[in-house]
């Protein structure tokens, strides 16, 4: 059921399958050009902005995804549930795993971009660690 949600969701698309790795490319492109040159966000310490950017980004769309189509999975697919005897649970976790397939591709891009830019006090263990709080 998840292949078929996968299909089905780029069936009529000019790329097809190309597009599950196009969008989060442009979408992360967009949202840094907008937040990273356009207000000019700089987080606190030198780690750069993508990264907590990407760190944040990737769980939230991730659940705003699941969340928005298995609201409707139930009642899109009504000849599933009605005339067959049918574990309607099933149909909430296929959208939950075609999803996955999106955000599995912006988990890729986000080691990448961990991979690609320096971290601040990376491999520097002569600078001493941030202070904790003690509870």
């Amino acid at each position: 059921m998840a292949r078929m949600e996968i299909r089905k969701r780029y069936v009529g698309t000019l790329a097809g399958m190309a597009w599950s790795v196009a969008h989060p490319l442009m979408m992360i492109l967009i949202y840094w050009v907008i937040f990273s040159l356009g207000f000019r966000v700089h987080p606190a310490g030198n780690t750069p902005f993508i990264v907590y950017f990407l760190c944040g980004l990737i769980p939230w769309t991730a659940f705003a995804e699941t969340v928005s189509a298995s609201s409707n999975a139930v009642t899109g697919n009504p000849y599933l549930v009605k005339k067959t005897v049918f574990p309607t649970e099933i149909l909430p976790l296929a959208h939950w795993l075609a999803s996955m397939v999106s955000h599995v591709i912006m988990l890729v891009i986000l080691a990448i971009v961990m991979v690609r830019v320096p971290l601040a006090n990376a491999g520097r263990p002569d600078e001493p660690a941030p202070p904790t709080a003690i509870m």
